[in-house]
């Protein structure tokens, strides 16, 4: 008897509806997202708002930067981390079946022998890996993606239940909030595990078909791959990630149309099966390290304004994304973007409007003579330079180490780069000659000298082959500091490097014992003893010679 009856309500839904005015998008909102647009800080945006009258989209942009098609509520977008909430959903779903626990102590879950981390009398339990409260980092420290432009692609379950039997936790477990995403990752793989079913076929039969969402999925089918946007990063071209063992944390894809059919079964403007779910994963429990902000599982509440926003955004290498609503107004807001840039802003303004949007700095038009007198070398040091070239009427910068990135002037003389918040500053003497360029980043200023004209780079590195037996012999761990590792590692003939914290990045041999990076300025030399047993690699930068000793 409930399912005609949802059946029916539906359509009288629909019906008392459509003799109201949709909701609307202020002006000054489609302005800021033209503008994004127009600025070419964003490729392509899409924002759609639903309320109890029905749902208003608005678009700008294009699925490519050339020869795309314009976007619209049908385009399919990475969603990145609102993957999280579904997660979450899905949690709920087990337990609303009997399934599990919210404080099932995950040891329960894992394969035998896994051996799960643990810090003080509490267990790390569902609940906190959904409320980023396990103890469990950000990210586990043996992720190390042999491409790092789809770098979640071979991040497997048993590399997953390895890191596990090896961590050891920084604090007692639901003591304080850290947003994980390996965390949650794992919560779905153990969902996936507990109902004997991939986390893709979950989603699709506990979500997506309940919800109608014909399009919130993993794996996007060929005919519908003309819809799926191109990711950007600053108007240079991304690679689609792919996701194994911790896809709960980022892996969906979708469109602003499902987005808002899914804000609206949680808002209860629809109703389906699992209305229970949905509320369920919506209550708060717990602080997330502020005043004005908690966590549900997989929601955020903000509550400012004298509003209470649930909400969660999404991020990956070239989209952004937002979704939240507000139940005392029955308003839910999406945005997705096929670029990096933060477009939160634009999401909350509409759901509160004293919440402000970034300012939008216009670019102006430079004399390209002006342009041609920036081209040229800058130095910080020897090592570490910053090259300045143009093409047509854009001027792009490179630093050491680093991809060359355009960038764009708000003034005759100040340029913002869009793939990372940081702006170049040229100063110039009276004649107009530029002298130095001051790169402003993170709070710092650091100035480049301009260099002389007939000035030469240092020519690179010649590599040359090693025996694999050599490059074995230098895998393992060497301490630079407490707490400060070198992890070297072998993977198909490549020399891999990580320094605790970062990412890992091949180095390439210029001799048997030295071997450079491409990534940064700065060369590996590997020292054996009188035995001709490895005991210590030494950093090369910056000028300056660090010893890193082996650890047996």
């Amino acid at each position: 008897m409930h399912r005609p009856f949802t059946i029916a309500f539906l359509v009288m839904f629909m019906a008392a509806t459509t003799s109201y005015a949709s909701p609307t998008i202020p002006d000054d909102v489609r302005a800021y997202v033209k503008g994004l647009v127009e600025e070419k800080i964003c490729t392509g945006i899409v924002v759609g708002v639903v309320d109890e009258n029905g749902t208003t989209f608005f678009a700008q942009g294009q699925t490519k930067s050339n020869g795309g098609q314009p976007v619209d509520e049908k385009t399919l977008f990475e969603i990145g981390s609102i993957s999280k909430v579904f997660t979450a959903i899905l949690l709920c779903d087990q337990v609303a079946s009997g399934k599990v626990a919210l404080d099932d102590p995950i040891s329960k879950f894992v394969p035998a022998g896994v051996t799960i981390p643990s810090h003080g009398d509490q267990p790390i339990t569902l609940r906190t890996l959904s409320t980023h409260r396990s103890g469990l980092p950000r990210m586990p420290d043996n992720f190390d993606p042999a491409d790092g432009e789809n770098p979640y692609a071979d991040y497997t379950e048993q590399r997953l239940f390895e890191f596990l039997s090896h961590h050891a936790l920084r604090r007692d477990v639901g003591a304080q909030y850290e947003y994980s995403n390996l965390a949650t990752g794992l919560l779905g793989q153990l969902l996936s595990r507990i109902s004997g079913t991939p986390y893709e076929s979950l989603l699709r039969d506990r979500i997506s078909r309940p919800l109608g969402l014909a399009d919130t999925c993993i794996t996007v089918k060929a005919k519908d791959a003309a819809r799926f946007a191109e990711g950007y990063s600053g108007g240079l071209k991304q690679s689609h990630w792919d996701f194994d063992a911790i896809a709960g944390a980022g892996a969906i894809r979708s469109t602003a149309s499902d987005m808002l059919r899914f804000l609206a079964f949680n808002l209860g403007l629809m109703h389906c099966e699992i209305d229970e779910t949905l509320q369920a994963a919506q209550a708060p429990r717990s602080d997330a390290g502020s005043a004005d902000l908690d966590v549900a599982l997989g929601w955020h509440v903000w509550k400012k304004y004298d509003a209470e926003i649930l909400w969660h955004n999404g991020g990956t290498a070239g989209f952004h994304s937002f979704c939240g609503f507000r139940k005392d107004k029955k308003l839910g807001v999406v945005v997705l973007a096929n670029d990096s840039y933060n477009i939160d802003a634009i999401g909350l303004r509409l759901l509160e409007p004293k919440f402000e949007l970034k300012a939008l700095r216009r670019s102006v038009r430079v004399d390209p003579k002006v342009l041609d007198r920036y081209v040229g070398w800058y130095l910080l040091a020897q090592s570490i330079r910053l090259q300045v070239t143009r093409e047509g009427d854009a001027l792009s910068v490179q630093l050491t180490g680093q991809p060359a990135v355009p960038v764009y002037p708000v003034a005759e003389d100040r340029f913002v780069c869009r793939v990372v918040e940081a702006e170049i500053e040229f100063t110039r003497d009276p004649d107009g000659v530029p002298t130095a360029a001051i790169l402003h980043q993170g709070g710092r200023d650091q100035r480049f000298e301009r260099a002389p004209a007939d000035f030469v780079p240092p020519t690179p590195p010649k590599e040359v082959t090693v025996d694999a037996k050599v490059l074995q012999a230098y895998v393992g761990q060497y301490r630079l500091a407490p707490g400060v590792d070198f992890d070297v590692t072998l993977k198909r003939s490549q020399l891999m490097v990580r320094l605790t914290g970062q990412p890992s990045f091949p180095v390439f041999a210029e001799s048997q014992t030295e071997f450079f990076y491409k990534v940064v300025d700065a060369t590996l030399t590997f020292v054996k003893d009188d035995t001709g047993k490895v005991v210590a690699l030494i950093l090369h930068q910056h000028g300056m010679d660090q010893r890193a000793e082996r650890i047996e």
